[in-house]
């Protein structure tokens, strides 16, 4: 079950009507924080979800009462080191699992032990050390409450955005209004869109060119890398934009997490427009601390290798970690790509704005071939395919698709205000009949859709 199934619509509009009937905070937050934990009991139905959450918020509370008083160094990479651990554990234990197992068998015990890896788990431990940072750093430091209904979030719980701790909780401790009417429905029709209509269904078609890619032609194959990017960065945005609706629906504001990514110039300039949030967080607390660009050349090229590779580990599959060797490629291709953007720019080297868009993409396009496949030898037969195919005949409907992606992308460039236009439009339509046109909206966006609406691919990290 997902945020886009009708039980979820029907559920949240009921908390929405009860919540907005208190209006001082006090009333709220507690409505919030039952509702956090009720989705992760009741809906997400598992006891073990809410009970990982409700234990590290009380370590994540502990830790920064002790930090707050002692101001200590070493509690804070203590703090750090063991939300770390804790991650890790969960994260990788598919992986280590049989190693594991052969301790508690020398041990003298029979045991077959198996973990799920808790929701929404990374996005929560990252969170809580901008919480440490912060803490040590002078802020003051939240209740237990507070610290339960931050981490429980439920609109970013699942695959975030990372939310610092301070823009979190001074907005949980002021009154707040329900106002951008005309942003939210913004949010949920760019939401449906992305992701019902435009997600789902290139889904669909790159399911079998994944599957068997030894039977389609070069620029198909292209073509497959070419939607996939669009595929993940309108499911992924798409999320996003559904989740900042619910928070604002609630007097939330989120970060945003995405900034028209497919304008970028160049590989830096594309991580500061993509999953904003996680490399905002990468930089802040994995780059920097090694030194970031205050360092020599050769340092400062060290340091983006490790921020990357480290961001490529992170998202290894937490089921079997089968895909582990491709995610450290996609990171190091990315690293590469950064550290050759750093050496380029002292040179003076600046490619024209097209030029630099269109080999951009690309080459990001390529390295989603190791993101979007789940072993390295498939990965390598995609290549190779890739290169041996050419021979092959090329559809006239394969031409035109790959026309219509770039098509895509110079209409993507000249509406980019596209979230403003949709406010703009909404905002015009006569108060009385704006739920009854946007009812319908939504239920054409629907009808179009794939039957069935699948996770989304972020929410496995």
């Amino acid at each position: 079950m997902n945020y886009f199934s009708l039980e979820f619509a029907i559920l949240f509009l009921c908390f929405f009507a009860i919540y907005w009937t208190f209006k001082q905070p006090v009333y709220q937050n507690f409505l919030l924080l039952v509702f956090n934990y009720f989705l992760l009991l009741a809906f997400f139905a598992h006891i073990e979800f809410a009970l990982v959450v409700g234990i590290y918020s009380l370590f994540v509370y502990y830790f920064g009462m002790w930090l707050a008083y002692f101001q200590v160094r070493f509690i804070l990479f203590a703090a750090i080191a063991l939300a770390i651990t804790n991650l890790v554990f969960f994260k990788y234990f598919p992986i280590l699992k049989s190693t594991f197992d052969l301790w508690i068998a020398w041990l003298g015990f029979d045991w077959n032990i198996d973990l799920l890896f808790p929701l929404g788990l990374s996005f929560y431990t990252f969170a809580s050390i901008t919480y440490f940072v912060h803490t040590f750093r002078g802020q003051k430091p939240a209740s237990l409450y507070e610290i339960a209904i931050y981490l429980s979030f439920f609109p970013t719980i699942v695959s975030g955005p990372i939310v610092d701790s301070q823009f979190f909780l001074r907005q949980l401790r002021k009154r707040r209004i329900f106002t951008h009417e005309s942003t939210i429905f913004a949010l949920l029709l760019l939401a449906l869109v992305k992701k019902v209509l435009i997600a789902n269904h290139l889904g669909i078609w790159t399911a079998p060119i994944f599957e068997n890619p030894t039977n389609y032609d070069s620029l198909t194959l292209i073509l497959g890398s070419y939607a996939y990017c669009l595929q993940l960065y309108c499911d992924f945005s798409g999320y996003i934009n559904l989740v900042m609706a619910f928070a604002l629906m609630l007097g939330f504001v989120l970060p945003p997490n995405f900034n028209a990514p497919f304008l970028a110039r160049n590989l830096q300039d594309f991580w500061n427009r993509w999953h904003m949030s996680l490399s905002h967080f990468i930089r802040d607390y994995v780059y920097i601390p090694l030194g970031g660009s205050r360092c020599s050349r050769t340092r400062v090229y060290c340091n983006i290798m490790i921020a990357f590779v480290l961001s490529g580990i992170w998202h290894t599959n937490t089921t079997d970690g089968s895909n582990t060797l491709n995610f450290v490629i996609w990171g190091a291709l990315h690293g590469i790509g950064v550290c050759v953007v750093h050496f380029l720019r002292p040179l003076g080297v600046c490619l024209p704005r097209f030029l630099g868009i269109f080999l951009t993409f690309n080459y990001v396009s390529f390295c989603w071939i190791f993101f979007m496949l789940p072993s390295f030898d498939k990965s390598l037969e995609y290549l190779l395919a890739i290169a041996h195919n050419s021979t092959l005949p090329i559809s006239e409907h394969t031409w035109i698709a790959f026309g219509a992606v770039w098509v895509a992308l110079a209409s993507y460039a000249l509406a980019r205000p596209h979230m403003h236009i949709t406010i703009t439009a909404i905002a015009l339509i006569p108060t009385l009949i704006r739920p009854i046109i946007l009812s319908l909206l939504f239920l054409i966006l629907f009808a179009l859709a794939p039957d069935g609406i699948p996770n989304f691919i972020y929410s496995r990290f």
